[in-house]
């Protein structure tokens, strides 16, 4: 019995090798390869704040009673004298004229679309990704505090997916849609009155439509000038509720600055006359490059940030208080899943490539890790000079829309052959 056991567990042990030794075999041998294309990637350092900007700003007082209907949009540029609204002595005449200006604007988006064929179809993944950034910014614009025009953005938004309809073959024309567009025109046309009166921009500049009482509230002369308790108390400060008996402003200087105050550790990589861009989260996606005009760092380990921009957008118009997230250091690069990196026989930390059949190993430089990824230098962005300097060979390493291997790494070497 004793030795009937012994073999059992003999043959036992020895089935077991083999299932072992099979698999390991197995997946050394046919274990599947899974790739991802290397894309261009950027990510930051970055520092959030709380600020306030400080623009020309113009007031524009109401002196004529009625209802206003804006023939400019938010951060529209506006010469001296120029429209920028209608008065009309009832609210349904002010409503009918901005009804013919939207289906006017609808007409002739839908015309030039028409006439642009079918040019457009290379651009769908272009289209595709205006529309889904519009469609992020909608619906920051519609929840965010500082609300930006979203009739603007609604209407943009039309706009691509009409072309969008028009690319992929949904429709062949427009012309049934212009038709119905122009009929309800006309019929607008028919029941619209004169304004009573125009409302005219007092000086040059970009014109905003709201107006928050804080519009003098820091000099917009002396912004080198300031001082950490002026810019806290001004941040205090709570809008006017009092915005009625005013049409708007407008912003006579196409320079505006955003101020905040930062405790020195965060402010430390924040250099005078330093180039930078600043995001502002609640509001847009878009960054925005700014220069640093003052940088001044106190006693009581505060810093006073004043950045100088002279862009401009809808969105930005008529911002006052504000998250912004200042962009320090860009790490720019090939993006590689963490996943994909190992290390050669000879220990150098690379990944393998898929190039057809044959995996070959690259070498990588990283400038930048996070979790889950990693930011690798490319070689190519590189002068030749720069390239003999540091002795690198660039087909030894990685390149942009190479096909890494993320899974099934394991009895890989270079110049193995992949069964397909």
């Amino acid at each position: 019995m004793d030795s009937f056991l012994r073999r059992l567990l003999t043959v036992v042990a020895a089935l077991f090798l083999v299932a072992y030794v099979g698999y390991q075999a197995f997946q050394l041998l046919y274990s599947p390869l899974e790739t991802e294309t290397v894309r261009s990637y950027s990510v930051y350092d970055t520092v959030d704040a709380e600020g306030i900007t400080i623009r020309n700003e113009t007031v524009i007082p109401a002196e004529t009673d009625g209802y206003r209907y804006y023939t400019l949009t938010n951060g529209s540029k506006v010469a001296m004298n120029g429209q920028i609204a209608e008065i009309y002595s009832d609210e349904n005449a002010a409503l009918i004229h901005q009804q013919i200006e939207e289906l006017e604007t609808q007409i002739q988006e839908l015309k030039t679309i028409d006439q642009q064929g079918t040019s457009n179809r290379v651009n769908l993944d272009m289209i595709n990704k205006q529309i889904d950034r519009l469609q992020l910014e909608l619906a920051v614009a519609v929840h965010s505090p500082n609300m930006a025009d979203t009739d603007s953005l609604r209407s943009h938004l039309l706009s691509l997916m009409n072309k969008r309809q028009k690319v992929i073959g949904t429709v062949s024309d427009f012309s049934e849609r212009i038709a119905a567009l122009t009929a309800q025109k006309q019929a607008l046309e028919a029941q619209a009155s004169t304004p009573s009166a125009t409302l005219t921009a007092p000086v040059a500049g970009y014109f905003v439509s709201t107006v928050d009482g804080l519009e003098n509230v820091l000099d917009y002369d002396k912004v080198t000038s300031l001082t950490v308790e002026e810019v806290e108390a001004a941040l205090a400060m709570a809008p006017s509720e009092n915005t009625v008996d005013y049409v708007g402003k407008v912003v006579g200087d196409y320079e505006w600055y955003f101020t905040c105050v930062l405790d020195s550790a965060a402010a430390a990589q924040i250099r005078q006359d330093a180039k930078l861009s600043v995001q502002f989260p609640f509001v847009s996606e878009e960054a925005v490059p700014v220069e640093v005009t003052l940088a001044n760092r106190t006693k009581d380990g505060k810093t006073l940030v004043v950045l100088k921009c002279s862009y401009m957008s809808e969105a930005l118009a008529d911002i006052r208080k504000e998250t912004a997230r200042i962009r320090l250091v860009e790490y720019e690069g090939l993006r590689v899943p963490d996943s994909a990196l190992t290390f050669n026989d000879d220990g150098q930390r690379g990944v393998y490539v898929r190039v057809g059949n044959p995996v070959e190993f690259r070498k990588v430089d990283i400038l930048y890790s996070e979790a889950g990824f990693h930011i690798c230098r490319d070689m190519s962005t590189l002068s030749q000079s720069e390239l003999e300097e540091k002795g690198i060979n660039t087909a030894e390493y990685l390149r942009l829309y190479d096909e890494v291997v993320v899974s099934g790494k394991k009895g890989l070497y270079d110049g193995k052959i992949i069964r397909s």
